[in-house]
């Protein structure tokens, strides 16, 4: 399986639809501090690690944070 876009809405630091396009075999992801890189990460993470789990216990332990935006 391979990702080939990334859609990010009201995460975080990402407020409304976020599109990223992954093209090629590497993606290096870089901006400035705060800019949201470890925000993608978690997405991501938090997307792949529940898809796997078997009931909604396990699930809701990657949703125990907060899901919407905030400002520091």
């Amino acid at each position: 399986m391979k990702i080939k876009k990334v859609e990010i809405r009201d995460y975080k630091v990402f407020y409304g639809l976020n599109e990223f396009n992954v093209e090629g075999k590497n993606l290096f992801i870089y901006g400035e501090n705060r800019s949201g890189k470890s925000t993608i990460y978690r997405a991501l993470y938090t997307l792949l690690e529940s898809a796997f789990k078997k009931n909604e216990f396990e699930v809701e332990k990657y949703f125990s944070q907060s899901l919407t935006n905030h400002l520091p």
